[in-house]
């Protein structure tokens, strides 16, 4: 839809500009409400797998482990 006629007037362009600006960002806001419930349910349905996050345990219990045997190692040279 556009306009019945040709806007003359710089006030009426001004407005005309702002209005379809706001118009789409309420629009888009709208489609996020509404869209988010169902995207939301959607990626919960998705199995994720952190691998960084474990990767960095299992180190970290590594050397963990790798420092209580070394300890263990000199408490029998004493």
């Amino acid at each position: 839809m556009g306009p019945i006629s040709p806007l003359s007037t710089t006030s009426a362009k001004v407005f005309a500009s702002l209005y379809a600006l706001f118009s789409g960002l309420i629009f888009v806001i709208a489609m996020g409400i509404v869209l988010s419930p169902l995207m939301y349910g959607l990626l919960g349905q998705l199995p994720v797998y952190l691998k960084k996050e474990t990767e960095g345990k299992d180190k970290r219990q590594q050397k963990k482990q790798e420092a209580e045997r070394l300890l263990s190692r000199d408490k029998g040279r004493e």
